[in-house]
C-alpha cells in the first residue's frame, strides 16, 4: 500500500490535490480520460516542479515574519529544497503536504504511476 504520510508516501491531502490538478486541467473529460491522465502526468512529472493548483501565496505584510506562517519556499529555506517530491496546499500558509517522502519512497510511487500507465492502456487495448 503506497499510502500515508509517517509511512513515507502521499497522505490523503496529498493524492486529493493531484486528483484536483487533473480535474481542473479537464474540467469536462469522462472519468476514465481523467484517471488516464493522472498516470500519465504524475508518470513524468519533473519532480524538481513542485505540483500546484494555484501559486504560492505570500503571507500580509503584517505577518511576514511570523515563524508559525511560513510559506514553502525553496529558494529560502533549504529544508523545502530537499523536499522530492513537493505538492503544495493551495492556500495560506502554503505547505508542502509529502515533506516525508524519501527518494526510496520516491521510486516506489513512480514505479507504481508507470504501473497505472500499463494498467491503462491494457484497458483500453481490451
Amino acid at each position: 500500500c503506497i499510502y500515508g504520510n509517517v509511512s513515507g508516501f502521499f497522505g490523503g491531502i496529498s493524492w486529493s490535490l493531484l486528483v484536483a490538478k487533473i480535474c481542473a486541467m479537464y474540467p469536462k473529460k469522462p472519468l476514465t480520460f481523467l484517471i488516464e491522465q493522472f498516470f500519465n502526468l504524475y508518470a513524468n512529472w519533473d519532480w524538481k516542479t513542485p505540483v500546484m493548483i494555484k501559486d504560492i501565496q505570500l503571507p500580509p505584510e503584517e505577518l511576514m515574519n511570523d515563524p508559525d506562517l511560513q510559506v514553502w519556499n525553496p529558494f529560502k529555506k533549504g529544508t523545502d529544497a530537499r523536499h522530492v517530491m513537493p505538492v503544495i496546499t493551495p492556500c495560506f500558509p502554503c505547505m508542502n503536504t509529502t515533506h516525508n517522502i524519501s527518494r526510496s519512497t520516491r521510486r516506489i510511487m513512480q514505479e507504481e504511476f508507470t504501473r497505472g500507465v500499463e494498467v491503462m492502456r491494457e484497458m483500453k487495448l481490451g
